[in-house]
């Protein structure tokens, strides 16, 4: 699975998830696991690049920022990931899914 794939650190997103979880654990915290997505066939190349784009993103003091039209267009740029206007919309979709599962967990619907 995706999930399971090392980059340049030797760290997997699903080694980042459970340190997460652990952490929010050890501080009183409880936490759901976060369900395994499906990735639809084909569709992992665009996973890999929203992982990629989530582990730069920035926060606004409590919260994740979301993804903006520029971070993806600056990634896309630099990286040459030659994303269309479909790849953008999919990795924006999966930020909004991804932020709000993060509210979800805290509380702050």
């Amino acid at each position: 699975m995706v999930l399971d794939l090392k980059d340049d650190t030797g760290f997997s997103q699903r080694d980042r998830i459970l340190a997460a979880q652990e952490q929010a654990e050890k501080n009183g915290r409880s936490v759901k696991p976060m369900p395994e997505p499906e990735i639809p066939e084909g569709y992992e190349r665009l996973w890999g690049h929203f992982w990629e784009l989530s582990r730069a993103r920035g926060s606004g003091g409590f919260d994740l920022m979301p993804l903006s039209y520029g971070d993806i267009a600056d990634y896309n740029r630099l990286m040459e990931a030659g994303l269309g206007p479909f790849d953008v919309t999919a990795i924006r979709r999966m930020d909004e899914a991804f932020l709000g599962y993060l509210k979800e967990q805290r509380g702050n619907n």
